[in-house]
């Protein structure tokens, strides 16, 4: 634990592509959850690593937000 919290580094080290792949629609989720002594849940955060896309009239990439090969990413739960 760190002053600004608790941190989650992931890293894509078995897929030489970005992850999830396949279709759009596929995501990765991971949840955060911060929990009390008795089991209850004092903190959550969610984060959905995905590609955003515009189907119509062509495909457009609006935002991508999945992991890439060997690029650590830091998530934080404060």
């Amino acid at each position: 634990m760190e002053d600004d919290g608790f941190i989650v580094t992931l890293t894509n080290v078995g897929a030489a592509h970005y992850l999830p792949t396949g279709t759009p629609d596929r995501h990765l989720t991971l949840e955060l959850k911060l929990m009390g002594p008795k089991g209850e849940v004092m903190k959550e955060k969610v984060h959905t690593m995905k590609r955003y896309i515009l189907w119509r009239p062509f495909i457009v990439d609006l935002r991508d937000t999945r992991l890439p090969y060997s690029q650590p990413r830091v998530f934080r739960i404060p």
